[in-house]
């Protein structure tokens, strides 16, 4: 580890250098899991705020950061679970809109029909065997398998080094869907870094909400105009692109998560 990263865990510039000096995307959520769950949450809860404004206003090295913090969030440890929870409540109690959109977790806009998961899930064949079949390289059976309704064979065809961005297109803007199924293409480091990928996902109502928040600051604040007024998702994911895009303007004002109606009983 380089000299200069044993700084001042409190201080926002050392979170920046520790992770932006490496450029694995498992050390950079490691560098950021080690920080949620050693620094107290209210200086948690301050520095992520910033992290995920300065994406939105461009700055280079938070939007380097703000990836792997959507893949941490999106599946913490056990061990920054609780962590989160913490700086969550902070977020909250110190008016921290930004971090306080990126945490939340809405249910779906849309959730897909029950006749329409069954017809789904009629398989010709064994789950097994697609499986096996997701690592082969046949054009026909890859464009098959990008329709399948089970997250075991997408996460096996996500490292098929075959698969053309086309097909993960179709398995991130498909609808319906089944939200479990495009988290997977969120969980993959290759795809998830894409732009064009991260913006399908965070368009697509049948996604989990709370992954289409926490993609949003990760596709700047010109990435949050297309989906600003966008009909077809969630309310929640039209405020905090709303909150986005007028952060961007020079306005901190935007609506925060407590402007989302709460879920009936």
């Amino acid at each position: 580890m380089a000299a200069d990263d044993y700084g001042d865990q409190y201080d926002l510039e050392t979170l920046l250098r520790r992770v932006t000096s490496v450029t694995d995307p498992r050390l950079r959520r490691r560098q950021l899991e080690r920080h949620i769950t050693t620094v107290d949450a209210p200086t948690v809860a301050a520095h992520l705020q910033s992290l995920i404004a300065g994406a939105v206003l461009g700055d280079l090295r938070s939007q380097d950061a703000v990836l792997p913090l959507a893949e941490l969030v999106g599946a913490p440890s056990e061990w920054a679970s609780g962590s989160l929870e913490a700086v969550n409540l902070e977020a909250r109690k110190q008016d921290h809109r930004a971090l306080g959109w990126f945490l939340l977790e809405p249910p779906p806009a849309r959730v897909i029909d029950p006749r329409a998961a069954q017809r789904m899930t009629r398989q010709q064949q064994p789950l097994g065997v697609r499986r096996a079949q997701a690592m082969v390289g046949d054009a026909r059976t890859l464009e098959q398998l990008a329709l399948d309704d089970h997250p075991w064979v997408i996460e096996r065809l996500l490292t098929n080094p075959r698969l053309p961005e086309s097909l993960v297109m179709t398995i991130v803007t498909r609808r319906p869907t089944r939200p479990e199924l495009v988290e997977q293409v969120a969980q993959s480091a290759k795809w998830y870094s894409r732009p064009v990928i991260r913006s399908a996902i965070a368009q697509n109502p049948y996604a989990s909400t709370g992954l289409a928040l926490r993609t949003l600051p990760t596709l700047g604040g010109r990435g949050c105009e297309a989906i600003r007024h966008a009909p077809q998702v969630h309310e929640a994911v039209r405020g905090f692109s709303e909150y986005l895009c007028r952060l961007r303007d020079g306005d901190p004002r935007g609506p925060g998560p407590e402007s989302v109606a709460p879920a009936p009983n």
